[in-house]
């Protein structure tokens, strides 16, 4: 049924793409052969228009290669972060909790290698392959999303994401790992919000941006949930954040709040793991494997910035049945 549903989105998000590309076309009449032909004569026009003349290579944050007018603008770039580890000598009884010990190692964190950019201006697409001593290789962002909606008909109406995408919760696991406060996401973050999982995602903003909104549906991939591969189904993922304090001309001043939520259905089983907030530590977090058709998930979050200072929590409550 979920697949079902997913190709049906790919349907219509591809035939509001050619719909949006002429919109000018006259959709009361009846299209015969001649029209056709017309159709395609003129889209044809356009690409030409667009791709014509000598395309530019440049670097800014990585290597870019666009056309003059900005039909086709590729980005391939690479991140990669090692962290140094040191602890001190556990007490036995700590490591026998764990079930592992506690090494002192310099591992490579993240290794990831990326192409992404923007064709015909209303789309863009993302692909970023990540390798590292912690987790099998595998694609983090693989997803197309469509953004001429809000461009050409309102911008009320939401941008459009279909592929392997993060799921909107927390403001600490939707904050990029470049630019997160610590090294590490807290502990109830990774064992609880951290997923990417195949689905179809709406997302804008209002009021020049104050607002923002996310939410979308998701297929549930057991590798996300837990190491062992515990746990497949079906969620629904939401997430609003608002500014209520932002003055103007000041943009590091502000108080952020949020709220998120996912419902979650067909789970069979559930394991919630969690390293400590530093990498290749063992878990010290795990519930062990047990049954939970029906997940929810409810998260609220705040960040107070003031110039240099700034404060952040949250809090994510899940119930199982």
């Amino acid at each position: 049924m979920s697949r079902a549903i997913l190709a049906v989105l790919v349907v219509l998000l591809g035939w509001a793409g050619l719909a949006v590309v002429d919109a000018r076309a006259d959709d009361t009449r009846r299209w015969d052969l001649a029209d056709s032909d017309a159709f395609f004569d003129s889209l044809s026009e356009r690409f030409h228009d667009l791709f014509l003349g000598k395309p530019r290579l440049y670097w800014d944050r990585g290597l870019h290669l666009a056309t003059p007018q900005k039909a086709l603008d590729l980005h391939v770039g690479f991140e990669f972060q090692g962290d140094a580890i040191w602890y001190s000598d556990m007490d036995d009884r700590v490591e026998a909790a764990a079930g592992a010990k506690w090494i002192t190692d310099t591992i490579i964190r993240r290794s990831r290698v990326y192409i992404e950019g923007f064709v015909l201006r209303y789309w863009y697409f993302r692909a970023r392959f990540n390798w590292n001593l912690l987790r099998e290789p595998s694609f983090q962002d693989l997803f197309i999303e469509y953004n001429g909606f809000r461009d050409r008909v309102s911008e009320w109406l939401p941008i459009i994401r279909l592929g392997q995408i993060k799921e909107p919760m927390s403001v600490d696991w939707m904050t990029g790992a470049n630019w997160t406060t610590f090294a590490e996401r807290a502990m109830v973050t990774s064992a609880i919000a951290e997923s990417r999982q195949l689905g179809v995602r709406f997302h804008g903003a209002f009021f020049d941006k104050r607002m923002t909104y996310q939410a979308g549906y998701y297929r549930i991939n057991s590798a996300d949930l837990s190491e062992e591969g515990l746990g497949t189904g079906d969620a629904i993922t939401a997430r609003v954040t608002g500014l209520p304090w932002a003055p103007k001309g000041s943009p590091c001043r502000y108080l952020h709040l949020g709220v998120s939520g996912s419902i979650r259905w067909d789970a069979q089983e559930v394991r919630y793991q969690a390293v400590p907030e530093s990498a290749g530590g063992p878990y010290i977090v795990d519930t062990g494997t047990f049954s939970g058709k029906n997940l929810q998930i409810l998260g609220a979050e705040i960040i107070y910035g003031r110039d240099r200072f700034s404060f952040q929590a949250e809090a994510i409550l899940s119930r199982i049945r």
